[in-house]
């Protein structure tokens, strides 16, 4: 009677099947697909994800577009830069044949000056540098053989107050660069050569930014320039050979 009895009280020790024991240990059946808050975090995660993405894109185009301008504007400053270059290269002081030793050899010595420290005491004319012009005489390189002195060209640059833009001025001709709002001309001397005068040039253009629509900056060309002729006369200062 007491084992019938013990026997009864025991709580059962049949074994479980395997697939229920493994869902009663995970606490329960096993379920498929994403609850509502799960959804939720992945959504938040590619929002952030995606709103960084956008935010990386959207800086590298801002920043190439405030270095990308109109490529008129351009092209206009690179056709006056090379315009002033071949100009200036044959550039050379006037020197007439009636001038003195005395007067050819101080033009051949200074072929260039600042107007604000030049006046006109001869007959010989050097090459004549201000803030916005310059005044010189060009050889030309289509003299006649039988010519006993180099063909020559008065040339000036200058910004025009009506058109405001620079105009390169010859033989009564005028050409227009109208995408150059602004220059600036200087006698430069390079440190390791100060004697042998440059032109030191700088074009200010109004580039259209494709930032904004409308909106508009202003960049600077800056070049240097030198004259064959006149560094010719500089180091062979007694060879008078170009009188006009």
């Amino acid at each position: 009677m007491r084992t019938w009895l013990r026997a009864a009280i025991r709580p059962s020790q049949d074994p479980l099947p395997p697939k229920a024991a493994k869902a009663a240990r995970n606490g329960g059946e096993g379920r498929g697909g994403f609850t509502l808050v799960e959804a939720v975090i992945g959504l938040l995660l590619v929002a952030v994800l995606f709103a960084l993405v956008f935010r990386i894109f959207s800086h590298i185009n801002r920043q190439r577009a405030l270095g990308s301008v109109d490529l008129q504007e351009l092209q206009g400053a690179r056709y006056a830069i090379n315009f002033l270059r071949r100009d200036f290269r044959s550039a050379a002081p006037m020197i007439p044949k009636l001038a003195t030793f005395a007067q050819k050899e101080k033009a051949a010595l200074s072929p260039a000056v600042e107007a604000k420290t030049w006046t006109k005491t001869d007959s010989t004319v050097p090459i004549v540098v201000a803030d916005s012009e310059i005044h010189f005489h060009r050889q030309l390189f289509d003299t006649p053989d039988f010519a006993t002195t180099p063909a020559t060209e008065e040339v000036s640059y200058h910004i025009d107050g009506a058109r405001k833009c620079l105009v390169r001025v010859s033989a009564g001709k005028e050409i227009p660069f109208p995408e150059v709002k602004g220059a600036r001309f200087e006698l430069y001397g390079h440190p390791l050569r100060a004697d042998i005068p440059m032109l030191l040039v700088s074009l200010v253009i109004e580039a259209k930014s494709k930032e904004g629509a409308g909106k508009t900056e202003d960049l600077e060309f800056v070049t240097t320039i030198s004259s064959s002729p006149s560094n010719q006369n500089l180091h062979y200062p007694f060879w008078h050979r170009i009188f006009y």
